[in-house]
């Protein structure tokens, strides 16, 4: 009850406007508030299927549960499309991690993605041997540190648990955790200025590095679509060479973490390469930063530690497909002229993936809902997708941008627009248009009846890092949807506490009524024309 009439305080003041789309919105926003299955959505995504890691049984899982759903929905041509091998299935099936240094030790650990197995519990002493250079990162140092850490440690670290990061220190911020964008923020926001694109270079080989790790970020932001999938490549390679090297030196096992992880949390992404032909990763785990330290510093201390660890882990001998889930509403005038949205079904397996990203997929599944139990006209065609390997280098968007829209086919001009929902489960604030600027009026025109529930910005501001970056680096009109932040940034993202207990239903429902807006409005629009 209390959560209802919480909706019609907020919802109340929007009744009121008398736009020309008004009417059709107030309905979404009636049903989103009477009938949303948006909390339903998440809670099977996160809590009966749980961590999505790309071409895992979960993930399956997940996206023939996706796919059921949206047919329930009354969305037509739902269909799971394969992209092409991905790599490995991989599952931590079971594992233990324990430590003496010398008195006994329970550690909070989680295993890497792509680790090898154990074949049982083994039992080895701990050696500090760093090799964890800070990302991002010049290509000549990642393949200098390399070769200097073979000189370095050959023969020295067989049967071995390595201690591989340097002790990060804990970062202590006066700023609080859970954050929502103030108006003044927002406002900031909708005076952002584009950074040009750097034309001047051909190869992430020629570029003048800085030293400092913000200066290199900021860097990053302006290379061009080729010179960051370069990079990414070169980050990737370092990270399988790493794995290959710990392996011919026959690492029983190895130890990692980085400075997000403290307070309890730990952060889990990869160990390795996913691809098959690949050698696979020595068992590898992340630490809390306060476990960790402890440990590294025995270590340097001369003390005698032993790790005990196992990982069963549960491997393919081939490559699996890799998937993504497509459905569309169709457009009655012009259905051939397309509206997508979208958002990454995979997720990291630390937590159950809730904010990154069941949150996106479960509310463009209910935007979808909302369009299509409404029986809302739309002229235009309405497309979701559901994509996977957004985790890996946006792998499922990628090749399907490159197999439905390549350059120079009839079919590229018929794509109108593509939204993307990756913010970590906060209210809609309002839409980036990238690198658009002069959509911006028009932008600004749909989420005008969305302003007495927070959705009031308009920003260039880039988001080079989600699945809408696969359309707009391949000269499609790709766009983000800006959403508080929340606790995402500092806590939940890719870690074991990215679970259910840190969705805010309310901001969900929110969401799914503004993403549903905007597709309506962009699939009605007389005047879109969204193309570069």
């Amino acid at each position: 009850m209390k959560l209802i009439a919480a909706w019609l305080i907020v919802l109340a003041p929007l009744f009121c406007q008398d736009s020309v789309e008004s009417p059709n919105i107030r309905r979404i926003m009636q049903e989103e508030r009477d009938h949303s299955e948006v909390s339903e959505t998440i809670r099977y995504l996160t809590e009966a299927i749980g961590p999505r890691l790309t071409g895992s049984r979960e993930f399956e899982a997940a996206a023939r549960w996706a796919r059921a759903r949206m047919i329930a929905s009354g969305l037509d041509s739902v269909d799971i499309q394969t992209w092409g091998p991905f790599g490995r299935r991989w599952s931590a099936k079971k594992y233990f991690l324990e430590a003496f240094i010398p008195e006994y030790m329970n550690l909070a650990g989680v295993p890497l993605a792509w680790s090898g197995p154990t074949k049982g519990r083994i039992s080895a002493d701990a050696i500090v041997a760093p090799l964890d250079p800070q990302f991002p990162e010049d290509p000549k140092l990642l393949r200098e540190a390399l070769v200097v850490y073979r000189a370095k440690w050959h023969g020295q670290l067989r049967n071995k648990v390595i201690l591989l990061s340097s002790p990060p220190a804990i970062q202590r911020s006066t700023d609080p955790s859970f954050k929502r964008y103030t108006d003044a923020q927002l406002t900031m926001m909708a005076q952002f200025k584009l950074v040009p694109t750097r034309t001047d270079l051909r190869s992430v080989d020629d570029i003048a590095w800085p030293a400092e790790a913000s200066a290199k970020s900021k860097l990053v932001s302006t290379l061009s679509p080729a010179l960051r999938r370069q990079l990414a490549a070169y980050v990737d390679g370092f990270i399988a060479d790493r794995a290959a090297l710990l392996a011919s030196e026959g690492v029983a096992g190895v130890l990692v973490t980085d400075g997000r992880a403290h307070d309890g949390a730990v952060f889990a992404e990869a160990a390795g390469a996913f691809k098959c032909d690949s050698v696979l990763a020595p068992p590898t785990f992340a630490l809390q930063s306060e476990q960790y330290n402890r440990i590294f510093r025995a270590v340097s201390d001369r003390r005698a530690v032993r790790v005990v660890l196992e990982l069963d882990s549960v491997l393919s001998k081939g490559d699996v497909q890799g998937w993504n889930v497509i459905g569309e509403i169709r457009g009655r005038e012009f259905p051939e002229e397309i509206i997508m949205v979208g958002a990454h079904l995979d997720s990291w397996h630390a937590g159950t993936g809730a904010t990154d990203n069941a949150a996106g997929s479960a509310i463009v599944m209910e935007a979808m809902r909302l369009l299509s139990v409404l029986h809302l006209k739309l002229k235009r065609t309405v497309r979701v997708a559901l994509w996977g390997g957004e985790e890996q280098g946006l792998l499922g968007s990628r090749a399907y941008v490159a197999r439905n829209f390549p350059p120079g086919v009839p079919a590229s001009e018929k794509l109108l627009g593509y939204f993307n929902v990756d913010g970590g489960g906060g209210r809609i604030r309002g839409i980036s248009v990238q690198e658009l600027e002069p959509m911006r009026a028009l932008f600004e025109r749909w989420v005008k009846p969305l302003y007495d529930i927070g959705a009031k910005v308009v920003t260039s501001y880039p988001h080079g890092g989600s699945d809408q970056y696969s359309f707009t680096s391949a000269g499609l009109p790709g766009f983000y949807f800006v959403q508080d932040p929340l606790d995402y940034e500092h806590i939940t993202h890719h870690s074991s506490v990215d679970t259910l207990e840190h969705i805010l239903t309310d901001d969900l429902q929110q969401a799914a009524i503004v993403v549903a807006a905007v597709a309506y409005q962009a699939a009605n629009d007389d005047d879109l024309t969204l193309r570069k």
